[in-house]
């Protein structure tokens, strides 16, 4: 049987993928390693699996994830290496800060291209339920961040914008040091909203 909105599923997956995969440098070699597991309890988080979708989701992520940690983690790092030697180096223009977000464009796209097969013997499986069940929680997730965006609670764009990118580091790399705060409220005070 087949699901309606296959493709709609197989972006969702490639986000779970990438949300769950790139975090902080110190948990990148954590996640890796558990990685399938951590996968498998993100999408647990959407949508309940059935034994048998279990073991196609073990079967799909397995070399999905042993190809991007061979071939895609190096790309990153070279990347990283680039931008922190920009950095270092002192010289760092807006037009420059955002020609870095491309490659992740790209990074994204080469990802995608590499899991939509992966899943294809997974999503028909679904049944109708479950995909309405994904639907759900995506919708609810959005709503979510509706609201948090969004909410009125006095807050000038700017004290919002530095709420959001401290939240944003904690997420990725843990418990922030005061002088890690600061120095992120003055980034979002002196950088151009773009």
């Amino acid at each position: 049987r087949k699901c309606s909105g296959c493709r709609a599923l197989a972006r969702f997956m490639l986000l779970v993928l990438l949300a769950a995969g790139l975090d902080g440098c110190s948990a990148t070699k954590f996640g890796y390693n558990h990685a399938e597991r951590l996968l498998s309890w993100k999408i647990d988080d959407y949508v309940d699996l059935e034994r048998e979708q279990k073991t196609q989701l073990h079967q799909a992520l397995a070399p999905l994830l042993a190809w991007h940690r061979t071939s895609q983690l190096p790309r990153y790092a070279d990347w990283l290496d680039r931008i922190a030697l920009a950095v270092e180096a002192g010289q760092v223009s807006a037009e420059q800060v955002e020609s870095w977000f491309e490659p992740g464009d790209e990074f994204g796209a080469t990802i995608y291209e590499k899991a939509v097969p992966a899943f294809e013997r997974l999503l028909p499986t679904l049944s109708e339920a479950q995909v309405r069940q994904i639907g759900e929680e995506l919708e609810r997730k959005l709503d979510e961040a509706r609201k948090d965006q969004f909410r009125d609670d006095g807050d000038d764009p700017l004290v919002y914008r530095q709420r959001a990118l401290k939240d944003n580091f904690k997420d990725w790399f843990g418990p922030l040091r005061d002088a890690q705060e600061a120095r992120l409220e003055s980034w979002a005070r002196d950088t151009p909203r773009v």
